[in-house]
């Protein structure tokens, strides 16, 4: 009889699991591996929109180059949501 009154919370929990957990915790893996993978000529993709090619990587910090004038950026590791190898 108890079984039936857990039951429902207890489904309702491992969906809450894999529908709102889980894909956070994948999310935070890749990001922290695309950080550690970073390196001089990676071409990426800010969080804010910019785009530009990674000159100088840090342990927190990395400086993109964002056009061909030289003009450089020194932002967190944080701040870069993608990358594509050149």
């Amino acid at each position: 009889m108890i079984l039936f009154n857990v039951l429902p919370l207890l489904v309702l929990l491992l969906v809450a699991y894999f529908a709102i957990i889980r894909p956070g915790q994948k999310r935070a893996k890749s990001q922290q591996q695309l950080m550690q993978s970073l390196k001089r000529g990676d071409k990426v993709t800010t969080i804010g929109g910019i785009h530009g090619t990674v000159r100088a990587v840090d342990a927190q910090t990395v400086t993109i180059a964002v056009n061909s004038k030289g003009h450089e950026l020194t932002l967190d590791k944080e701040a870069v949501k993608s990358t594509r190898r050149s």
